[in-house]
């Protein structure tokens, strides 16, 4: 017959006992599964599937905001009929904050690929010479930067702005008293930037046509101070 335990060991041995037999909270009990952590209920499919990720938000109202769209060009009605410019002369003036709206056709021929070139203008040769053209006169004070823009969607026209402050339009035998010549050749119009410095500079605007080209056009002027 076996001898009871002393008091002490029993009371180890039910502890023991109870522990090993009583049961597990499902909650938090875990098992390695190779390197991850398996949680109770759980398969270990699930454990390794990565977090998935948040959906977008919707737009108030449920709806994406609309794309904004690019600011449009300045309006120009190719299909209206506009006074003919000056033959050889300066149609109009031109303001700073000002636009005017206008058109090389029924306009003459005063420059042409020679000038433009040996004016330094541009060194591209476009035909201009077949183009009629529209001169406007702009005046830049002292200390102001100009810009000068074209808006041409009815025909490809160019921009040049000659310094000149002698009378009539400069000719082809005058084009070494050009002091400066800028032009714009890009599609669709252009835009010059025109600085006086320390005493005012007048700029003729020619609007002319690449091989020829006429149409409806319009001319802006911005200035602000230079420094």
């Amino acid at each position: 017959m076996a001898r009871p335990l002393p008091p002490a060991l029993a009371a180890l041995a039910l502890a023991s006992l109870a522990c090993s037999t009583g049961p597990k909270n499902p909650k938090y009990s875990e098992e390695i599964v190779g390197r991850e952590v398996v949680h109770a209920g759980q398969t270990a499919a699930e454990a390794n599937q990565a977090p998935s990720a948040p959906e977008a938000s919707a737009a108030p109202g449920g709806a994406a905001p609309p794309a904004t769209e690019p600011a449009s060009s300045a309006q120009v009605d190719c299909d209206a009929t506009l006074p003919a410019p000056a033959a050889g002369a300066v149609t109009d003036t031109l303001q700073c904050g000002g636009s005017i709206t206008g058109t090389t056709e029924g306009g003459t021929n005063s420059f042409g690929d020679d000038f433009y070139q040996r004016a330094f203008c541009s060194p591209a040769r476009q035909h201009y010479d077949d183009a009629p053209e529209a001169v406007y006169r702009l005046e830049v004070p002292a200390n102001t930067q100009a810009t000068v823009e074209l808006h041409s969607p009815c025909a490809d026209l160019d921009l040049a702005a000659v310094a000149w402050s002698l009378d009539g339009l400069p000719t082809l035998a005058q084009v070494g008293r050009v002091r400066e010549c800028e032009m714009a050749t890009g599609s669709g119009g252009g835009k010059l930037t025109l600085t006086a410095v320390d005493r005012a500079q007048v700029f003729l605007l020619v609007v002319d046509g690449k091989q020829g080209d006429a149409g409806n056009f319009r001319l802006e002027a911005t200035c602000g101070t230079y420094r």
